[in-house]
């Protein structure tokens, strides 16, 4: 019985011994990266919103999988008329305001009056590194 208990002691002072290296040797908790990048006026690949000529572009962000970055937004027709729209150029720069590219993009021939339409754009290009966006028509 005496060997019993003393076993027992043992067992418990192991466990109760390697529990506590185990919290000393915790890392520090980290940041989560979404809060790192909150110092950036833009997060690569999500693009602030901007306007040209009564075009609202929005929820624009750029994708990459399998070689092809993907470019997705919306327009929306902020005026009362109807806007003749054509192929146009997306214009995509890096952090310092560099352009990296452009891709052309075409939506509808017409952009009914407060009508949105989704745009999208391909190119076999990484464009991980885009911080920033602008039209061209």
């Amino acid at each position: 019985m005496k060997k019993l208990l003393i076993m027992f002691m043992i067992t418990t002072l192991l466990i109760i011994g390697c529990g506590k290296k185990k919290e000393e040797n915790k890392e520090p908790d980290k940041k989560p990266e979404t809060e790192e990048k909150e110092e950036n006026i833009s997060e690569a690949g999500v693009l602030p919103e901007k306007e040209v000529n009564g075009m609202k572009f929005s929820n624009a962000s750029i994708s990459y999988v399998d070689d092809m970055s993907t470019f997705v937004g919306e327009v929306k027709n902020t005026t009362n008329q109807d806007i003749a729209m054509d192929i146009f150029e997306i214009v995509l720069k890096d952090k310092d305001g560099n352009v990296i590219t452009s891709i052309p993009a075409y939506v509808t021939d017409k952009l009914e009056a407060g009508k949105t339409m989704p745009v999208v754009a391909t190119i076999n290009m990484d464009l991980t590194n885009v911080y920033d966006v602008e039209y061209k028509f």
